[in-house]
């Protein structure tokens, strides 16, 4: 075991907050192959029929504690690999959807869970000696990034990818046509609003506070346009997702282009207007009847084929909130089981080393963790005092937010899980592994029909319907 790795376990056992976060042996196949299923797969045993249909009755929802769910992909891994895997949705055979059907194969915005893939692409660059992780991101964007508020404090790459830079979404964290990204943080810009995007309390400075901001990923992002000299898609498709086999992108051109009907939308049944409308419609939040390759691109059917070119022109890092890095992946749950294998195998997945081992432990680091007596975060996404959320995030690497079951009354013993959450125009997401046995689930549930905040929260933090899911997992596998 590396020594470094070694004195961070001792530190966190001895101070009782996580365990057992340590590299495990090489699992995997090869590529991004994951095995095929079904519903149903052939020579599925009674357990496993069992588990599918506690899922089934998960998606029909439980009056009073949980909503209906419009569909559900799951992927279960044990010692790095896949050994079980589940879809299945209720909007076509209630709605008589137009949308292909729903199966294994099919990928949707997987929204936060996207956080971890831009990771990957940001430390690629690192490997390559390109970025360095604890330099000012001035040097990397083109222009001064300072907090006006704290002149005297860099923001680093290290505190972008763990949310300790300082930098607030304060409402609007993207861009469109015609705008760039030094609106939000050059005084006199579009967006720039008398500093709102920096932080400005006391003890808030960079690299002393945790607050959630996906207005750090627009940030990465041009990072990685800056040094690599390649859009923000092209990069992630060419040097993250392409060596592993996968077919997926921050583009849904670059998944139509492939086939049309692998594009799924996520659903909530609601107004126009937002209202939640329980008994209401299925109605598609994103990637529906309509598509656009980016954001602020003419929506066009998802029926034609998308343009072979656009965004021509584009300077790179003029506009890195165009393809949504901070949750606009779409995937599938067994693409992402395959992102999994490369963090449980140390950066590899069968003959494909993309990270190197140390690269991996240094993302599996706690770059911050709560410290209630100093309260030097806030532990959910918004600061609402006495929120059923908070003590969501406690720990967090470089994209990676680190959970103790135990802590969530999940575990009689502490067990530590690494991995992110995603939430966005329908779709709640997990993502978690265990690094010191190999075992892992996500589960991606396409839209809910009520509000899932809603319903009475259990033991954790989580919606209930994802402690459920989460739940399932450890009291079956």
């Amino acid at each position: 075991m590396n020594g470094r790795l070694y004195d961070f376990i001792a530190l966190f056992l001895a101070s009782g907050m996580l365990t057992g976060l340590v590299g495990c042996a090489n699992y995997g196949s090869g590529g991004g192959q994951v095995p095929d299923s079904s519903h149903y797969a052939s020579g599925v045993n009674a357990a496993n029929r069992a588990r599918t249909d506690v899922l089934d009755a998960l998606l029909e929802g439980r009056p009073g504690l949980s909503p209906e769910l419009s569909g559900l992909q799951l992927a279960v891994m044990k010692q790095g690999e896949v050994i079980f895997s589940y879809a299945k949705d209720r909007v076509g055979s209630h709605n008589e959807s137009t949308f292909p059907p729903f199966e294994s194969r099919s990928k949707v915005r997987v929204a936060s869970i996207s956080k971890l893939a831009v990771s990957i692409g940001i430390m690629r660059l690192v490997e390559r000696g390109q970025i360095d992780l604890d330099a000012d991101v001035s040097q990397y964007l083109g222009f001064e990034l300072e907090n006006p508020n704290f002149p005297s404090e860099a923001i680093t790459v290290r505190q972008l990818l763990s949310h300790t830079s300082s930098i607030r979404d304060s409402g609007h964290y993207w861009l469109t046509v015609g705008e760039t990204f030094t609106d939000f943080f050059v005084a006199g810009g579009r967006y720039y609003d008398n500093a709102r995007h920096f932080a400005d309390g006391e003890g808030q400075q960079p690299g002393a506070f945790f607050t959630y901001s996906n207005l750090n990923f627009g940030i990465a992002a041009g990072i990685i346009e800056r040094v690599s000299g390649q859009r923000f898609d092209t990069y992630m498709e060419e040097t993250v997702f392409r060596p592993l086999g996968l077919k997926v992108g921050f583009s849904p051109c670059s998944i139509t282009r492939i086939a049309p009907d692998l594009l799924a939308p996520t659903y909530r049944r609601n107004n126009e207007q937002g209202e939640w409308i329980p008994d209401g419609p299925w109605r598609a939040q994103v990637d529906g009847r309509t598509i656009a390759c980016h954001v602020g691109m003419a929506p066009f059917d998802r029926e034609q084929s998308p343009p072979d070119r656009y965004l021509d022109n584009y300077v790179p890092a003029d506009n890195p909130t165009f393809f949504s890095p901070q949750g606009g992946l779409r995937a599938s749950a067994e693409d992402l089981a395959v992102l999994m294998k490369l963090m449980l195998g140390k950066g590899r997945v069968g003959d494909v080393q993309v990270l190197r081992p140390e690269t991996v432990e240094d993302m599996l680091m706690p770059v911050w963790t709560y410290d209630a007596e100093a309260i030097n975060g806030i532990t959910d996404e918004v600061e609402i005092p006495g929120s059923p959320n908070a003590g969501l995030m406690t720990s967090y690497g470089l994209s990676v937010h680190l959970i103790d079951l135990q802590a969530w009354g999940l575990s009689e013993n502490r067990r530590v899980l690494a991995g992110h959450l995603g939430e966005a125009y329908g779709l709640l997401g997990q993502f978690w592994f265990d690094p010191r046995t190999g075992d892992g689930f996500i589960a991606l549930i396409t839209g809910t029909g009520d509000d899932p905040a809603s319903f009475a929260p259990g033991s954790s933090p989580l919606y209930y319907v994802q402690e459920e899911m989460l739940r399932w997992w450890l009291e079956n596998f």
